[in-house]
């Protein structure tokens, strides 16, 4: 399940199609009042290291080979995600559970700030549901960055959207916000000090 979560913040590594504000589903999603959750924090990384990561063209298999390289000895990841296009990916959870997902844009200022977004799609115990993710990531003194996330998730069930902020539908997403925080430390620093750019593997989609 943390998986998901790594995938959220770094997976948007290009820009895909003209950006967020183009983005039918995003704006879609948007215009349909989702349950809104915001975290953040600081990484012990530069900001031209964070941002050489995020533009890795083997992003993907780098956040994979990084997560499993930080998790306890003999523990494997849930699931695998198999890259299935440009700037496309699909995976299925140890419960059988699918999601899609999509970069949706990539857009860095020199020096300044990255702003990341990725869509999803897929379904979990509470049914289908969409979401979308956008992290800002900045400068925060020599060799640290700080990183601000919104997600924005929308159940489709019309009785889990009534009582969504009173239910495990927004405790989902609130458990795996929080849960980001440690993972993403480790990975980053995973990937900077042991993983070489390599291309990425894009599968056949039969």
């Amino acid at each position: 399940m943390k998986t998901n979560i790594i995938i959220w913040f770094l997976l948007a590594a290009a820009v895909f199609g003209d950006g967020l504000d183009s983005h039918a589903p995003s704006q879609k999603l948007l215009s349909r009042d989702p349950i809104r959750l915001t975290g953040g924090g600081r990484v012990e990384l530069s900001f031209e290291d964070a941002v050489g990561i995020l533009d890795r063209k083997d992003l993907l298999a780098a956040i994979q080979r990084g997560y499993s390289a930080v998790l306890p000895k003999g523990k494997t990841p849930e699931f695998t995600v198999t890259q299935t296009g440009p700037g496309t990916y699909h995976y299925v959870n140890r419960h059988g559970q699918e999601t899609a997902v999509e970069q949706v844009s990539l857009e860095t200022v020199s020096g300044e700030h990255a702003e990341i977004a990725l869509y999803s799609e897929g379904r979990r115990f509470f049914g289908n549901y969409q979401s979308l993710c956008c992290v800002t990531v900045t400068p925060a003194g020599e060799g640290q960055v700080d990183y601000s996330v919104t997600v924005y998730a929308r159940p489709e069930s019309a009785a889990v959207r009534i009582f969504a902020r009173l239910t495990p539908a927004e405790l989902y997403f609130r458990h795996k916000l929080k849960e980001m925080t440690g993972l993403v430390i480790d990975v980053c620093n995973q990937i900077k000090e042991c993983e070489p750019a390599e291309k990425a593997h894009v599968a056949s989609s039969s």
